[in-house]
């Protein structure tokens, strides 16, 4: 019978497997052996190596926010000698390390709280992160951030001004001699890169940063590490040490610019691509999407074979089709815009490697979309051709042949991009609106409800339908599906207004039915939305269908509710004759509410804020689509009373909120005339002065008036500190490069130089 081997004993752990295993990364085993040590024999020399072990460990879950194994090892280093400061000391350390900078501080002891802020500084800027700092680091944090970007950018003064700061006992002092040491390193004064460098701790994040560039700069030091060690900073500063190809890239950027050729440009990118293989092979594909797109704002036609020759074949372009549509579209050029978007989404056809099948059925359904947004400008643009605008200054210009619609239309691009992303709102949306420009609304309809069936989360397609069904009289519909939108966003305000507004038509259809005992149990199922947005309108739909009812004390009380609500007295008592009207109350009734809304009217100047809800009242039921008798006498009328409430003592806000609503109307007659009667009264509001120049542009009047309009609007809300007249800024800015008049001279002499 053969006798049974011995089990083999396991090796005993030793200080030379402890630190072969932290060399191999693995701290697991480390710690076990370092344990097991120290379990065996408690000497001195073992508590000393598990103790140095547990730091090893903790500091690399640190570094890498391995939490629950940092958190692990910490548990037994809390365990482990607990009555010996200078551990507790180390503890609080590696606890500021992982991010525990509160548990580390209540170890800490005065002298051993500036190392814990300093390792709690290192994990904040190494995280990129200040949240768990206190806050009288954090201006520290930012100096060094900001300090940081400007060495990035170049900006070595800013770089060094941002470090003002930092002083003597701040625990970013050693960020401070870091990017000093950088800087001087960056200036070719290795000697005051090498003093900065050496000034810094040894157990610190920065020191370790600047290894590599002091093994370069620091003779000394380097004669102090192995071989090894010191090879192995030399080859890290090889590759960091970029200095060369930063300024050759800057180089390039300088180059880039409007009005300069990329020809120059081209050739040193073709020098520097070698060099950028070799040390910096990531940024290759980024300069080329940098030159790609830079043809398209200063190219010529010569640049892309330049840039085939340099970069190869764009992947995801390797014929320039997208590149050469995206040039059509900003030279503008319609036709070539069309051709070369077909050929791209011919391309995407093919089914090229490295694309999904969910992104080129996405990529071709937004190549479709451009299209149908160029078949749109299209045929909106005027293509006429500044020298026969001159011209025309003289005599009637060359008469031009009729273009040629451009093919596919807009609407089978929209139709295509819908097909190829049945799931993405923008594509139906986009369908769905040039449908109802050629109402067609049927289809469109179809084409709202395929996606909401697919995403019935999609809120722009319930607008755009809800939209539709209200345009077209259909309010019970257009309620229904405001409300579910509105439910999907309750703090979409403007949804919450379609949705009132939505309500009140479905209501008003219940009265135009003579249905009028359905109109209350649906104002009162939605009364919190209505109480909250359109109070006054609702009381007197109540008002109104109570009378039809047989119940005039109910009806006088809804009604004075309304009419007692703050600026909507106009509003209420309009709305009140014109539901009447629809009611078909008795004469008497009506003749009632007729006199009602004249009395309102007489009673004293109305003020603008009245006028604009009156305004507001009126269109509300042509947006519902409600015509009733006298509607256009009714619409002067209520016209007549802007004019009447600019000579209102009231606040500029009111005219400027009549002033809007006139110009969303397209009231330019009125609004001219109401604008110079309200600047006489504010001539230093720039709203009133923007929607003066707006009126006059649309009217016609001299440019240089209207620009001079608009100057003085700019000059005035630059130097306001009003939101509303900043805010209004990039709207001026657009209307004077929209009216920006050409050649300034000639047009001087006509004027007599007035601008």
């Amino acid at each position: 019978m053969a006798r049974k081997k011995t089990p083999t004993t396991p090796p005993q752990p030793t200080r030379e497997r402890v630190t072969q295993a932290l060399r191999s990364g693995d701290f697991m085993l480390a710690l076990s052996l370092a344990r097991q040590m120290y379990e065996n024999s408690r000497t001195l020399e073992h508590l000393t190596i598990l103790k140095d072990t547990l730091v090893g460990a903790a500091t690399h879950f640190a570094e890498r926010n391995m939490v629950i194994e940092f958190n692990r090892t910490m548990d037994q280093a809390d365990r482990l000698d607990p009555d010996d400061p200078a551990w507790a000391g180390e503890r609080a350390c590696l606890l500021a390390r992982g991010g525990r900078l509160s548990d580390a501080l209540i170890r800490a002891d005065e002298s051993v709280r500036p190392r814990v802020l300093g390792h709690a500084a290192d994990r904040a800027l190494r995280m990129v992160s200040k949240e768990f700092l206190p806050d009288e680091l954090h201006v520290g944090f930012d100096a060094i951030v900001l300090a940081f970007l400007h060495h990035e950018r170049g900006e070595e003064a800013a770089a060094r001004a941002a470090l003002e700061p930092i002083g003597l006992k701040s625990p970013f002092l050693e960020w401070k001699l870091l990017l000093r040491g950088l800087l001087a390193h960056a200036a070719g004064d290795d000697a005051r890169a090498a003093e900065n460098f050496a000034r810094l701790e040894a157990l610190r994040l920065p020191q370790r940063l600047a290894a590599p560039f002091r093994v370069a700069v620091d003779p000394a030091w380097r004669a102090t590490l192995s071989d090894e060690f010191a090879n192995r900073l030399r080859a890290q500063h090889e590759k960091l040490n970029t200095a060369q190809i930063v300024d050759r890239l800057r180089e390039i950027a300088r180059q880039l610019g409007p009005n300069k050729p990329l020809a120059p440009v081209f050739r040193a990118a073709e020098s520097l691509v070698p060099q950028l293989k070799q040390k910096a092979p990531q940024l290759i594909p980024r300069l080329a999407n940098c030159l790609y797109h830079a043809i398209l704002h200063q190219g010529q036609p010569d640049d892309l074979p330049r840039y085939r020759k340099v970069f190869g074949n764009p992947p995801d372009d390797p014929h320039f089709y997208k590149l050469q549509a995206m040039i059509g579209e900003h030279i503008p050029d319609r036709d070539m815009t069309h051709i070369h978007w077909k050929k791209y989404d011919e391309w995407l056809a093919t089914n090229p490697p490295g694309w999904s099948a969910a992104l080129l059925a996405r990529a071709r359904s937004t190549v479709w979309l451009q299209m149908g947004v160029n078949a749109d400008l299209a045929l909106d643009e005027d293509f006429e051709d500044p020298e026969e605008m001159l011209f025309g200054l003289f005599g009637p210009p060359p008469r031009k042949k009729k273009k040629k619609p451009i093919d596919p239309p807009a609407l089978e691009c929209y139709r295509r991009a819908a097909e190829l992303a049945p799931d993405w709102p923008d594509t139906t949306c986009d369908l769905f609106a040039a449908l109802i420009e050629e109402e067609r609304f049927e289809e469109a309809e179809a084409a709202a409800k395929r996606l909401l069936a697919l995403r019935p989360d999609s809120i722009e397609t319930l607008t755009a339908l809800g939209e539709m069904y209200m345009d077209t009289g259909r309010a019970e519909e257009a309620a229904e599906i405001f409300l579910r939108a509105s439910a999907l966003n309750p703090l979409d305000k403007e949804l919450r207004r379609k949705s009132a507004y939505g309500v009140m038509a479905h209501a008003r259809s219940f009265l135009i039915q003579l249905k009028a005992s359905d109109i209350a149990p649906l104002l009162d199922r939605h009364r919190e939305l209505l109480q909250d947005l359109l109070p006054a309108a609702r009381d007197v739909l109540a008002s109104v269908a109570a009378m039809k009812l047989g119940k005039p004390e109910e009806a006088a009380n809804l009604r004075e509710r309304a009419l007692a609500v703050p600026t909507m007295r106009l509003a209420a008592a309009y709305r009140n004759l014109v539901d009447s009207q629809l009611a078909k109350l008795k004469p008497a009734e009506k003749k009632a509410a007729d006199a009602l809304f004249a009395a309102e009217l007489g009673k004293r100047l109305p003020l603008p804020v009245e006028v604009s809800l009156l305004i507001v009242a009126f269109d509300s039921y042509e947006n519902e689509c409600v015509t009733y008798r006298g509607q256009a006498a009714h619409e002067k009328k209520i016209l007549a009373q802007v004019n009447h409430s600019a000579l209102a003592e009231a606040p500029e806000e009111e005219c400027e909120l009549l002033g809007g609503v006139l110009q969303s109307r397209i009231e330019w007659k009125l609004l001219k005339k109401f604008t110079d009667t309200c600047l006489r009264r504010f001539p230093g509001n720039p709203v009133l002065l923007f929607l003066r120049a707006d009126a006059g542009l649309s009217t016609q009047e001299r440019v240089y008036a209207v620009e001079r309009r608009l100057r003085l609007a700019k000059q005035l809300a630059e130097k306001s500190s009003v939101p509303r007249f900043r805010d209004l800024l990039p709207r001026i800015e657009q209307m004077l490069e929209d009216v920006a008049m050409p050649m300034p001279g000639m047009f001087d002499s006509f004027f007599g130089g007035r601008r």
